[in-house]
């Protein structure tokens, strides 16, 4: 599997901190960290590693989101920084029990197999189908790498690339057989990983699924024994929450847990990714300071970009329903048009004036923008803040992973 590259949008320089007026805290403090110390803000020393290569396993959080720039993600930072040759084996909106297979980590009721038979072609592809939950590549329109999948019929290896079209998968062979070959149901197939095990291994997964722990801490753990097997090397990132998941709720409290226990399973090899983005808020910006008193990552590290256009008026102060020109996608973006910020859930239900901001109406043809509700990265606000460099979300990941690198190259703990 290898590294794909992330399209990129300009983000327009609309928003400014002067409107963005202070906003109710929540009076609540912040979680406390879970993995060893965090990052300082001023952190510049970079590890010299070895083994050379990184291969980070995950999901969006991973892969990089939301239109950022190529080589924002934080794996390719690492890589600059550190001189790591990287592997991003990070796929958009995956499962803890998904992220897994690709690691040849199964810790499911059975082996990882083909739910159907199907017959390997000699020219083009085929469709193929897993049982439900775990299939490993990735999905239409989630940017991920290319998945290599090896399955054995009578004695000989196939092996063949696993790309989703519509929805179903296709399996594409990396070289055609003289003859077609015939798969029965139930077959094995593994993931074809390569030399990149033998180095630094990153694992990041359970985002998607959160709300069922013991699957998540299960898929985990046999991540972990695979990335043991291979090398000394390894590490485990904590679950992110989200702005529609802050301190008091009950997914906040599930998130908590499940860190918690990443925390007591894997010690020094956690690194604590939740808490440090909650700790570099920009203490000057009154929603970076709210978000801080809900324990959640600030706007100024969360991913910006131009969302498109209004194609008709919004005519009035409390509508929903707005016509853009590119779709809203997920629930809890934050929404600017204008002058006003939309805290935008469906068409049915948002916040209008968000942070301060006054409800207006706005005409066709205004550009509208965008704040994502989960993923790290930069936007417009990501230069005032004075932590990880100005550089955003991303880069905040990849400072505390380097810092991570820096006690593992020197804790005599990291070890199997």
């Amino acid at each position: 599997m290898r590294d794909a590259v992330v399209r990129s949008f300009p983000v327009a320089s609309i928003w400014s901190a002067a409107r963005r007026l202070a906003v109710c805290l929540c009076g609540a403090v912040a979680m406390a960290g879970f993995g060893a110390g965090l990052a300082s803000a001023g952190q510049t020393t970079h590890p010299t590693t070895s083994p050379g290569t990184l291969a980070a396993f995950g999901d969006s959080i991973t892969r990089s989101c939301c239109h950022q720039m190529a080589g924002n993600d934080w794996p390719s930072q690492v890589g600059k920084a550190a001189g790591l040759t990287v592997y991003n084996e990070g796929i958009g909106a995956q499962t803890s029990t998904q992220v897994a297979v690709r690691m040849n980590a199964y810790a499911g009721t059975q082996a990882q197999t083909f739910a159907s038979a199907f017959t390997i072609p000699t020219s083009g592809s085929v469709t193929v189908a897993f049982p439900p939950g775990d299939e490993p590549c990735y999905q239409a329109g989630i940017q991920g790498p290319a998945v290599l999948l090896a399955t054995v019929v009578s004695g000989v290896t196939y092996e063949g690339k696993c790309t989703q079209a519509g929805s179903s998968y296709r399996f594409t062979p990396t070289a055609y057989p003289a003859g077609a070959v015939n798969v029965p149901a139930g077959n094995a197939w593994t993931a074809v990983l390569g030399s990149e095990m033998s180095g630094w291994v990153s694992i990041e997964a359970g985002r998607n699924n959160y709300q069922s722990p013991s699957v998540v801490l299960a898929d985990i753990a046999a991540m972990v024994a695979v990335a043991r097997r291979n090398t000394t090397h390894w590490s485990v990132m904590t679950i992110l929450n989200s702005d529609l998941e802050p301190i008091g709720t009950a997914q906040y409290r599930t998130i908590r847990s499940e860190n918690a226990r990443l925390a007591s399973l894997y010690g020094s090899h956690v690194v604590d990714i939740r808490s440090a983005l909650v700790s570099h808020y920009d203490r000057s910006f009154a929603p970076d300071v709210a978000d801080h008193g809900n324990d959640i990552p600030p706007l100024s590290l969360k991913s910006g970009w131009v969302l498109g256009r209004l194609t008709a008026p919004i005519a009035d102060t409390s509508t929903c329903t707005f016509s853009i020109s590119a779709p809203v996608g997920a629930n809890g973006l934050i929404l600017t048009v204008d002058s006003e910020d939309i805290r935008y859930e469906n068409p049915t239900t948002c916040v209008r004036g968000e942070y301060g901001t006054t409800p207006a109406t706005h005409a066709s043809g205004a550009p509208v923008y965008a704040i994502d509700w989960l993923h790290p990265g930069a936007n417009t606000h990501s230069a005032h803040n004075p932590n990880c460099a100005g550089a955003g979300g991303y880069a905040c990941i990849a400072q505390e992973y380097e810092a991570w690198l820096v006690r593992a190259g020197s804790d005599a703990r990291q070890g199997p």
